[in-house]
């Protein structure tokens, strides 16, 4: 006589059934072939069923089965036949279907659940869909905003979901690429989530052809934005907690074009990006590309020559002056050891060539870069100061 004994099916065994198959069962007295080896039970029906995208399930009702189940992501909401009641279940949610209740389910994208069915058999009977539940399923398809967020808000759900994402800032020719999403109506830079098996860096290249059409060259990591207080909400139950990498990148080939889930892409200038509906979240990335790209010129300087004759040729040239003019955008990667306000065309070259010298490096060169900043509190007159940027390269 057999021992009794643990019986183990392995997590990475079911992840994989799981992204194939939209159910898997574990326990069972089943009739059809599975393809995961699965405990045999005649007594009871365990399962996990994995939504990627929005699904419905027709009316129906079991004559002996009574179903309890587990939400553990995402949302799914059911609609009583007989009462026209709606039950709305959330991740972390468990309830029990009882026998013989009539019910139509639409299950929203990301969702997972835990099912138990009693007794092991299949009773399923189904019901005539009628008009009014053809529209309650299709209900989701008018909805427009199918997702809310939420900045530094107090009254926001407490969130469920923390989410890898990337973002391209994709500027040519001192215009950003933006797109107009589906799910809240408003702009933002192209990108998406990471999926398994990929890099970051792959995952932007990809999101960003599915969603623009255009190849892209990745320079940088622009920035990293983890703001606990900075969340998504989407109409599945997921409540998303910001975690967003976004790239400075440039146009490396392909052809303008947008996919389902973006209602319009365009260039716009740096300068009326900022004037688009955004979410708050948004507008603060784009303010710091915007700014970040306001660094116009630079000149490089080599430490070991002499400092004061290569500053005097940079000002000759005019890449370094009092007010920079409009010209070809250059943007500054490398960290900023030190800067220097100067509104005063005279004490310029004394002011570089003192703190260039007074440099605590290894480094053989440094570069000067100039970007626009606010005033001096001290020199109001001004309504903008010129900050150079002194940045160590080599």
């Amino acid at each position: 006589m057999k021992r009794p004994n643990f019986i183990k099916i392995n997590a990475k065994r079911i992840e994989n059934i799981l992204s194939k198959n939209s159910r898997q069962y574990l326990v069972g007295n089943l009739q059809l072939p599975q393809e995961l080896k699965y405990i045999q039970s005649k007594d009871v029906e365990i399962g996990i069923s994995y939504y990627d995208k929005y699904t419905i399930e027709e009316a129906h009702f079991h004559t002996q089965q009574t179903e309890y189940q587990y939400m553990i992501s995402g949302k799914t909401e059911y609609k009583n036949i007989n009462t026209d009641e709606i039950f709305i279940f959330k991740k972390g949610d468990f309830y029990c279907i009882e026998t013989g209740t009539k019910y139509a389910q639409r299950i929203y994208n990301n969702t997972t659940i835990l099912f138990i069915k009693l007794p092991a058999i299949n009773d399923k009977q189904l019901v005539k869909n009628t008009e009014k539940l053809e529209k309650w399923f299709n209900e989701h398809l008018n909805n427009k905003i199918r997702r809310k967020d939420h900045f530094f808000n107090d009254s926001a759900p407490k969130p469920n979901s923390l989410v890898p994402a990337v973002a391209a800032a994709i500027i040519e020719n001192d215009k950003i690429l933006l797109i107009r999403r589906v799910d809240n109506d408003m702009w933002s830079l192209p990108g998406g989530t990471l999926e398994f098996g990929e890099s970051l860096e792959e995952c932007l290249i990809r999101e960003v052809k599915e969603e623009t059409g255009l190849n892209i060259k990745i320079n940088n990591i622009e920035n990293i934005y983890s703001n606990p207080n900075i969340l998504i909400e989407y109409a599945n139950g997921e409540v998303r907690q910001e975690f967003t990498t976004v790239y400075s990148t440039t146009q490396a080939g392909g052809e303008l074009k947008i996919d389902n889930e973006s209602k319009d892409i365009k260039w716009i200038s740096l300068d009326d990006a900022l004037k688009l509906k955004m979410a708050k979240s948004q507008r603060v990335r784009i303010e710091n590309i915007v700014n970040r790209s306001k660094i116009i010129r630079m000149c490089k300087i080599n430490l070991e020559n002499n400092i004061e004759e290569q500053v005097q040729e940079c000002i000759n040239k005019g890449d370094i002056g009092p007010s920079p003019s409009e010209g070809k955008i250059y943007i500054c990667t490398s960290v900023c050891f030190d800067k220097i306000e100067i509104t005063n065309k005279k004490k310029l070259k004394n002011q570089i060539v003192k703190k260039l010298k007074q440099l605590d490096t290894n480094k053989k060169e440094c570069v000067i870069s100039i970007s626009i900043g606010p005033a001096p509190k001290q020199n109001q007159k001004h309504k903008k100061s010129i900050i150079y940027k002194i940045d160590h390269v080599q």
